[in-house]
């Protein structure tokens, strides 16, 4: 998705903020009564 944009720099940034911080609050939600805290930061460092 982001290659395709390569060239829009400003879409290219935004979209990957938010695609990171959807996947980051998809994520803790799922996870944050089955797995500590330790495991949600590293899997946001990670992505």
């Amino acid at each position: 998705m982001v290659g395709l944009f390569t060239d829009l720099g400003d879409f290219v940034i935004n979209s990957t903020i938010f695609a990171i911080l959807r996947d980051f609050i998809i994520f803790q939600t799922l996870t944050i009564t089955a797995l500590p805290r330790s495991k949600i930061i590293i899997n946001f460092k990670r992505v």
